[in-house]
């Protein structure tokens, strides 16, 4: 529904939507696919640093090749894909499937905790935006409660012995889990910038106040993309939420241009990194 709604709006304001299109600069571009990758490569870190708190350290380009290729699967309807290419993949390096699946969750786990923080701190500088949205801050006591190793270990063990699969045998320390929340917080601020180099040449105006605007606001909405599991890597829900973040600040032609455009910008970085990764894999197996 998301996904039509803005095919319509795009449609029935295709004047506007080209006016702004025509104010974005290649400069602006490639600072956006520059904070794209480093999301995505901040990604494949709080992934890493989660998998040697569990006990497998591996080289970077093997980690790179588990998460990058495997996280392509977030592109087909469902949100197991991507965990379960992972598992694959990472079985060709010794890592056992559950314990790729844990480290999964547990990333997933924090993205969704340092995500809620950051809405949490951003949202009071806007006081614009729509009350209704800020009770999603208190995601971050229940998502961060769950990270406490003792209780993420019965959280995770509870889960394998329901699949009738044996305990991870292992637990996340604080110090590995406040490691990889550091990775998380800074690809979200990576996220941020991507959103703010794209609006602010569409007329978001430039100041503290529309910094909180775009780091909270992609937050916002990837966790809106995550509630939608059907859709590919969140596609449309996490469109339409960013566009009614943005509406407070930018007309709806624009929000929807900035939107379209992120979700563009991710999606290279993304194949950017997967085609990256294979090339050195294949250069290093030489």
């Amino acid at each position: 529904m998301a996904t039509v709604l803005g095919v319509w709006v795009l449609i029935s304001q295709r004047e506007q939507a080209l006016e702004a299109i025509s104010h974005l600069r290649w400069q602006h571009l490639v600072i956006a696919l520059v904070a794209g990758v480093g999301t995505v490569l901040c990604s494949a870190m709080i992934w890493r640093t989660v998998l040697a708190d569990l006990g497998d350290r591996l080289p970077l380009v093997s980690a790179g090749e588990i998460f990058l290729l495997g996280q392509l699967g977030k592109y087909l309807p469902g949100s197991v894909w991507p965990m379960l290419m992972q598992a694959q993949i990472g079985s060709r390096h010794g890592v056992s499937k559950r314990r790729t699946v844990a480290t999964s969750v547990i990333t997933l786990l924090i993205s969704i905790a340092a995500g809620s923080l950051l809405i949490a701190v951003t949202w009071p500088l806007r006081p614009d935006v729509g009350g209704g949205t800020r009770w999603l801050a208190v995601l971050v006591v229940p998502a961060v409660a769950v990270l406490y190793p003792p209780v993420l270990q019965r959280v995770l063990d509870a889960g394998l012995r329901a699949v009738r699969r044996e305990p991870l045998g292992s637990r996340t320390t604080l110090r590995g889990t406040a490691s990889a929340a550091a990775w998380s917080l800074l690809g979200w601020c990576c996220s941020g910038a991507l959103v703010l180099a794209l609006a602010v040449p569409l007329g978001l105006p430039w100041g503290l106040d529309s910094a909180a605007l775009a780091f909270g606001g992609y937050a916002l909405a990837w966790l809106a993309g995550l509630i939608v599991v059907i859709a590919p890597a969140g596609a449309g829900a996490r469109e339409g939420a960013l566009v009614a973040v943005l509406a407070t600040a930018l007309p709806t032609a624009a929000g929807l241009v900035v939107a379209l455009v992120a979700r563009l910008m991710f999606t290279v970085a993304d194949l950017l990194l997967a085609a990256l990764v294979v090339i050195v894999v294949r250069r290093t197996g030489d």
